[in-house]
């Protein structure tokens, strides 16, 4: 009888973790985040010509909106991570948390954009660098 209640429950377990994610394939993953890039990239440039213009509301508003461009991306690279095996996988680990430690410094940072307009910069261009 334990046998089979513990079957059951491997099973439950097993069904709702696949349905729970979206699974895309390695291509699919790599052309969303070849697109993310490009948006990521193109955020920061206006985010830099606010910060030049000490256009605070604008260095705001695009803060958030890169901000959710960044968990994106984040996600997108625990996927990629996934599709990965030994060694590679280890040091993709590690530059992951790198990228984790950015999107958290520039989500506290996005706090008060108008006293960290220049660091908030600094950290989106470093994750640029890091996705």
């Amino acid at each position: 009888m334990k046998q089979l209640i513990l079957s059951v429950a491997i099973i439950a377990a097993t069904l709702s973790s696949a349905f729970a994610f979206e699974k895309a394939t390695k291509a699919e993953n790599d052309a969303a985040m070849a697109a993310n890039r490009k948006v990521v990239a193109a955020k920061v440039a206006i985010l830099e010509t606010n910060v030049k213009a000490h256009n605070t509301q604008a260095v705001k508003t695009i803060s958030q909106e890169l901000l959710k461009l960044m968990y994106k991306g984040m996600n997108q690279s625990m996927v990629e991570i996934n599709y990965e095996r030994g060694d590679q996988q280890v040091a993709s680990n590690k530059h992951y948390n790198e990228m984790e430690k950015t999107v958290y410094s520039f989500k506290l940072l996005s706090a008060d954009p108008k006293a960290n307009a220049d660091q908030l910069l600094a950290q989106a261009k470093t994750f640029v660098t890091q996705y």
